[in-house]
């Protein structure tokens, strides 16, 4: 039978003891745990949105790191050498890719965890379908985002084209999707981004589509926070209510005895969250 202590860690130069403070009943660990689960998922979405924004900024930082780079051998725009843009082009794609997972990623896992936290059929759930949902509907970006990693998988490199303006001072250059070529290229796109794309007609710039898209899984980034707020206030009050008492200079833990003898013992560890405990819970409780 399992037996759960509040614990604290005692540690000097040469010894780490535990100090078992007190017992948890399994009602009390059963609160502590689930408060600590709340916590986690909130945290997970938080590193999953971490994820997707530094590859965001990995496509957004491209013009520094590689155009002008690429921009300053060009002598002159009309003989670009073949290798040096097709090194360019992979290198957008491969950026791309990582920040087209990184979206999937984020938004699937956010749908999984809430519906199971809050079942299929609750306000929170919908509220969240219903947000993807107004997005898809009204901003071109968030559609054609959506369904070009499928475009990937099956078909190829979405950034396809360049195009170049030769100021008297300064050369810009422009990374480009092509409607033609994406349309030509895969027959899966849903009627309404196909007729997106038939309208465009021609190239259209990467990056405006990817900044205008990243904007928006910041406000769904929100709207997840939102959805959470008042249960990730409620369990690092819980947290806070369980520990205060006893926190100081030492670490605090769970430490669970299983199957523990006189001889032996098999323990394991239980951490808080106290670096976000204290981050959130001041000016709370």
């Amino acid at each position: 039978m399992s037996r759960r202590f509040l614990t604290k860690i005692l540690t000097n130069k040469e010894t780490t003891e535990l100090d078992y403070i007190q017992e948890i009943d399994e009602d009390k660990y059963i609160s502590i745990k689930k408060s600590i689960g709340i916590v986690d998922e909130v945290h997970n979405s938080m590193d999953l949105f971490l994820i997707l924004q530094n590859n965001y900024n990995e496509i957004a930082n491209f013009q520094e790191t590689h155009i002008e780079k690429f921009i300053k051998n060009i002598n002159e725009p009309l003989n670009i050498h073949k290798d040096d843009y097709t090194r360019l082009k992979i290198e957008i794609n491969r950026v791309l890719q990582n920040y087209l997972s990184s979206v999937r990623m984020f938004v699937d896992h956010c749908d999984a965890n809430l519906n199971r936290r809050f079942g299929k059929e609750s306000a929170e759930y919908l509220n969240f379908k219903q947000t993807l949902s107004k997005f898809y509907d009204n901003n071109f970006e968030y559609r054609f985002i959506y369904k070009l990693r499928n475009f990937c998988q099956h078909c190829g490199l979405p950034v396809s084209d360049f195009s170049i303006d030769n100021y008297q001072d300064f050369i810009t250059l422009e990374l480009n999707f092509n409607s033609e070529y994406l349309l030509s290229e895969y027959d899966s796109w849903k009627a309404d981004l196909k007729k997106d794309l038939i309208k465009i007609n021609g190239m259209f710039s990467a990056t405006k589509v990817i900044s205008n898209h990243f904007k928006i899984m910041f406000l769904i980034s929100q709207k997840i926070h939102s959805l959470y707020e008042k249960i990730f206030l409620g369990a690092l009050t819980t947290l806070n209510f369980h520990t205060k008492e006893h926190r100081d200079e030492f670490e605090l833990i769970i430490v669970t005895e299983n199957n523990s003898t006189t001889e032996s013992k098999n323990i394991t560890i239980t951490k808080f969250p106290f670096e976000i405990i204290d981050k959130f819970i001041k000016g709370i409780c």
